[in-house]
């Protein structure tokens, strides 16, 4: 195998070495050195998968790294610069650096999963994040995979974060349905969301949460309502919220770690949700109310078909602070999911539950 040298100039006894920058191998014959590929087209040693990144692109991707994983699925942050010029991203997933380097990948993440990857930032009332994150999801679970994130800019030309490591946590043991088949006595909000008994309109099962979006034209801004509007508003922000619930928890502070909240979500006739909220809300300290913890900037796509999201709950933040198995084990009163919605949107929300 061709390997790279470092070519040493060693002068006589008590004087320094020189060192010389490492050699480029692009261009060389085949067989390459690692990190290094062989494109079969050539018989030449180029850089990434089959050439596709340069050092020529608009955009400079650095720093990619885990933030947080479950038992199938990880969300991916990076530092990027240059985003005015990002065409899309993608996202490279292989079982090995070897692999990944070689272009053999179990998948590539692209718009069509993640319709974050064709923005360069998610448009909320804020004037909008950059984005510079998105959730793997269909990982396996207890596996080691590896990535990485590639950008387009507008000239097409290719530019490669490097590779990120990461493992996903083993298959949970334990559950709790919230409201899977049953209500429990449970309230929806707004008072408009229906609980339906259709198996056809069900992730699972035969019962889920539906609410149609109305939003209302008014003094005060676009308002959610439960009644046709005098006058409509293209979009309205709303937190569907499944409230009333009782369920207690007993988890130590380990096995809080590994806790997450999963629900599959549907949305039909509407704009992806480029900047939705997921939360909970438990027993307060003083246990006479409720606290509330939710984590922003996440992505609900909307295609008409469901999507499974987890959402570690150690990642959850509130006003004083996140959310612990203290908290939890009060007992977990409520789940929401909130964005900005289209007028005539159908949202559907089923299998919702606490897994660890």
């Amino acid at each position: 195998m061709l390997l790279l040298r470092v070519l040493l100039s060693v002068a006589l006894a008590g004087t320094s070495a020189c060192v010389l920058e490492p050699l480029s191998l692009e261009g060389a014959s085949c067989p390459c050195a690692p990190g290094w590929i062989c494109d079969p087209a050539t018989d030449t040693c180029v850089q990434g998968s089959l050439g596709r990144c340069s050092a020529e692109g608009s955009l400079t991707l650095t720093d990619l790294r885990t933030e947080w994983v479950t038992a199938s699925q990880a969300r991916l942050v990076w530092d990027a610069e240059g985003l005015e010029e990002l065409f899309e991203y993608e996202v490279e997933i292989a079982a090995s650096e070897e692999a990944l380097l070689a272009g053999e990948l179990l998948a590539v993440v692209t718009s069509h999963e993640n319709p974050e990857l064709a923005r360069n930032r998610l448009l909320n009332a804020n004037g909008g994040d950059p984005v510079v994150a998105t959730t793997l999801t269909g990982l396996d679970p207890d596996t080691t995979y590896r990535a990485r994130v590639v950008a387009e800019d507008t000239g097409g030309i290719f530019s490669c974060s490097p590779t990120v490591g990461l493992r996903t946590d083993p298959e949970p043991s334990r559950e709790t349905p919230l409201t899977a088949e049953t209500r429990d006595g449970a309230r929806p909000r707004p008072t408009c969301v229906t609980y339906e008994d259709d198996p056809d309109g069900a992730a699972s099962g035969d019962r889920y949460w539906q609410w149609v979006a109305r939003c209302a034209d008014t003094a005060d801004g676009p308002l959610s309502v439960c009644v046709d509007p005098a006058e409509v508003a293209p979009t309205c922000w709303e937190n569907i919220r499944i409230e009333s619930l009782s369920y207690d928890f007993a988890l130590s502070d380990g096995r809080f770690q590994g806790a997450f909240l999963e629900l599959s979500v549907a949305i039909e006739g509407s704009e992806h949700g480029y900047w939705a909220q997921i939360g909970v809300s438990t027993v307060d300290e003083a246990g006479t109310g409720q606290a509330f913890y939710s984590r922003g900037g996440l992505t609900l796509a909307a295609d008409g078909e469901y999507h499974r999201y987890q959402f570690p709950l150690r990642e959850m933040g509130g006003p004083g602070g996140g959310l612990d198995a203290a908290a939890l084990n009060r007992g977990l009163r409520s789940f929401r999911v909130g964005t900005e919605w289209e007028t005539g949107a159908v949202i559907r929300i089923d299998d919702a539950a606490i897994r660890w």
